[in-house]
């Protein structure tokens, strides 16, 4: 069985079920529901964070990051259709997996490993291009050493 299959067969079941969450959502919008997402699927993240601990961060980020480039296709989301998933829907949909999706899979992961042994702090970053103002990318930064 793959790591893949693994984390599914822990995982509450994916419903395949969408909610809008606002109609016109800005950049504010998105990053509050990356932010609440991230919190509603702590115990989930809880349950598979083990499979990723590699004992140091560097070794658990460079598994976090090899995961995800060998099993999730990414498909960025328009404008209009902006989505935040659980562990399961992210693993599971074939739809839109985009830097949101990307960001709340590797910010739940290493959140589980540092709630459960600490060493190492961790935040998401919200960025843009030099010609917009307003965040248009969300990724995870890992602080080693306090760098």
């Amino acid at each position: 069985m793959t790591l893949k299959q693994t984390l599914i067969s822990i995982l509450p079941p994916y419903k395949g079920e969408k909610m809008l969450i606002k109609r016109n959502q800005g950049t504010d919008d998105i990053i509050d529901e990356i932010l609440i997402t991230h919190e509603e699927f702590e115990t989930e993240y809880d349950s598979i964070c083990g499979y990723f601990d590699r004992g140091n961060v560097v070794e658990t980020c460079r598994g976090i990051y090899n995961f995800l480039r060998d099993n999730l296709h990414y498909n960025a989301e328009t404008g209009k259709n902006q989505s935040v998933k659980s562990p399961q829907a992210i693993l599971q949909d074939k739809g839109f997996t985009d830097c949101k999706h990307y960001a709340l899979f590797a910010g739940g992961v290493i959140d589980a490993i540092v709630n459960k042994r600490g060493g190492f702090d961790w935040c998401y970053r919200f960025a843009s291009d030099k010609s917009r103002t307003e965040a248009t990318h969300v990724f995870v930064v890992v602080f080693v050493n306090g760098k």
